[in-house]
């Protein structure tokens, strides 16, 4: 016997996208991992998303996320294409 059902769906290849805890949790991590850091005590707050410094279509594009300590404040920046990192820096 056959038995009708809701036709399945194929599911996604495409991975979610980082919750915003997630997010939270992964740059306390990276800025935990910075000795330097670790005065200044706990994370109040960082940005939910990066903000972008530079317009899309230039050649180098930097991101930055700013974290909010009670005293302090961080910005990480992001630089891509990170494989022309190393010729900037040197």
């Amino acid at each position: 016997m056959d038995t009708l059902g809701a036709p399945l769906s194929k599911r996604s290849e495409t991975p979610l996208a980082p919750s915003a805890a997630e997010k939270q949790s992964a740059y306390a991590q990276q800025l935990a991992d910075v000795p330097e850091f670790t005065s200044y005590g706990p994370i109040l707050n960082s940005s939910a998303n990066p903000a972008q410094l530079t317009e899309s279509e230039t050649e180098y594009q930097v991101n930055c996320v700013k974290h909010i300590f009670k005293e302090h404040v961080v910005f990480q920046v992001y630089l891509f294409p990170r494989d022309h990192m190393v010729e900037l820096l040197t």
